[in-house]
């Protein structure tokens, strides 16, 4: 009963977004589409995930200008167009520190752009209440044809939906909601907009400690948005001392507010910090001079695997499974269920259960099973 009760408030969610899509918007000629406006918010996490989508639709559109329209609500979150390659996207409009007067000239400003084609890729936790909003967004906007919208995430009887739900990757969520619109996926490819200079900037920084051999190098990120997907810090430490006994280098990576936390490991030579000292794409690349990188359920955990470089990942069981687990071929997890899990919540009142469930010697045993 439950399990019919779930799946008929996700088919009865999704029914009216796409009643609503029928009602409003015409089917697309593939051939006639030269204008794009793509919807997409998020953070860095977000971002990485929604990259193979945002490159299944510039092959499949590769004659049309294809233009972004986002909410990165803040200054610190790492929004699409600092990751993605150039000749992708053209025109950026973040609606996030607009005033209402300037979102107004900016809605005339798109309306007039007459845009042929409209495609959301929906962030996780898109409700209802915001998919219906994002239509209404693409139809006053004149715009004839779109698609995109799905509510992918409920907490109604969240115990439960953990037990029997098989949710799917998050990457392959939105290029599954491309196939049923009609495009073709060929592969999962993550368009990194690396730039010369930034390869010359990290190759730099290494050649000067002599840490160019990636062979030597163990990517490690400690930090997290969330303190409730943080793994204790002195277990990272135990698996950093195994690894310095072994002869090789730690990279600590992530942002500026990572610092701080980062320091606290820098208890030998061969622990450098970077946390806050680079820019995304350039910690992309610096995962790249990395043999393995250990990390958190977080932002740069995702930029790792989309660099070509495998993590092993300890996941907290704050969410549902599956949702942000790296691919399969690039990623091991570690996750432990308790007894308060999934929680959806930012700061756990006990003192992260589930991540202190996973024990360092869990960590070595799959470093000794990859020959580290």
């Amino acid at each position: 009963m439950v399990t019919w009760l779930i799946q008929w408030n996700y088919r009865l969610q999704n029914r009216i977004i796409t009643i609503l899509q029928q009602i409003f918007f015409r089917p697309y000629d593939k051939n006639s589409v030269k204008k794009i406006l793509v919807w997409r918010g998020g953070s860095l996490g977000d971002n990485v995930c929604a990259l193979p989508a945002m490159n299944a639709i510039s092959e499949n559109f590769s004659l049309a200008s294809i233009d972004l329209l986002t909410n990165s609500r803040g200054a610190h979150l790492v929004s699409l167009q600092q990751l993605i390659a150039p000749g992708i996207i053209g025109n950026v409009f973040n609606l996030f520190p607009l005033s209402f007067q300037q979102k107004f000239l900016l809605f005339q400003f798109l309306r007039a752009h007459e845009y042929d084609l409209f495609i959301e890729i929906p962030e996780n936790l898109a409700t209802l209440r915001v998919e219906i909003r994002n239509i209404a967004i693409a139809k006053l906007l004149g715009i004839p044809s779109g698609f995109g919208w799905e509510v992918a995430s409920s907490r109604l009887f969240k115990k439960y939906q953990a037990k029997v739900i098989p949710f799917e990757n998050e990457t392959q969520r939105l290029l599954n909601i491309l196939e049923r619109n009609q495009l073709w996926v060929t592969e999962k490819k993550y368009p990194l907009g690396w730039s010369d200079t930034d390869r010359d900037c990290i190759k730099k920084k290494l050649k000067e400690k002599s840490l160019l051999d990636k062979n030597k190098n163990i990517g490690f990120v400690v930090g997290a948005k969330r303190k409730a997907n943080r793994w204790p810090i002195q277990y990272f430490e135990e698996v950093i001392r195994y690894l310095i006994a072994q002869g090789f280098n730690i990279f600590l990576i992530g942002g500026k507010e990572d610092f701080s936390l980062a320091a606290t490991l820098v208890f030998d030579k061969k622990v450098h910090n970077f946390c806050g000292s680079l820019t995304p794409l350039q910690s992309g690349i610096l995962f790249q001079y990395c043999r393995l990188t250990i990390s958190n359920d977080t932002g740069p955990m995702h930029l790792s695997y989309a660099a070509g470089t495998p993590v092993v990942a300890v996941f907290s069981a704050r969410d549902y499974a599956q949702k942000w687990f790296p691919p399969k071929e690039l990623g091991t997890v570690f996750r432990k269920d308790t007894v308060c899990s999934p929680c959806f919540l930012n700061d756990c009142p006990y003192d992260n259960l589930c991540l202190r469930e996973i024990q360092p010697t869990q960590i070595l045993k799959e470093l000794h099973a990859r020959g580290l």
